[in-house]
């Protein structure tokens, strides 16, 4: 596998590090994400809702990759926005492309890997991510 996916056939339009997923035809987002492979912090988790509040939404997926660490509490976090009317929500890439497969149309694998590798290659994707998403479907 040479080449993440350009899975707009599943409505989702990965733009990095946000993930913007769509309904089809549409511009309006149905689900503001904000995508880390990295560590991140409590500003960086802050400056994502808060670009997501400025569009006017009141939820949010954050999704962390495997490579992705953080010392926050998210619990406490997700608790803080939830006060403020704000619904924040942890996942993991895994659970999160489990839950976008689950949920797509009849797809057959071959057009998944051959979207997933046309997008791993426009990104130019290192070595270490390539074989993630080698295993990923492996597993899959």
């Amino acid at each position: 596998m040479n080449g993440l996916a350009d899975l707009r056939c599943l409505g989702i339009k990965p733009t990095y590090p946000h993930i913007n997923i769509r309904q089809s035809g549409t511009v309006s987002l149905t689900t503001p994400c904000e995508a880390k492979d990295k560590s991140f912090g409590r500003a960086d988790i802050d400056h994502a809702v808060g670009k997501v509040a400025e569009a006017r939404h009141s939820t949010m997926l954050f999704v962390h990759g495997p490579n992705a660490t953080s010392k926050e509490n998210s619990p406490s976090i997700v608790a803080q926005y939830e006060a403020k009317g704000f619904d924040l929500t942890f996942v993991s890439a895994s659970d999160f492309a489990a839950a976008i497969v689950a949920l797509a149309p009849d797809i057959s694998w071959a057009v998944i890997t051959d979207l997933l590798n046309k997008h791993l290659e426009s990104m130019r994707a290192k070595e270490e991510t390539l074989a993630h998403c080698r295993e990923a479907l492996s597993k899959a």
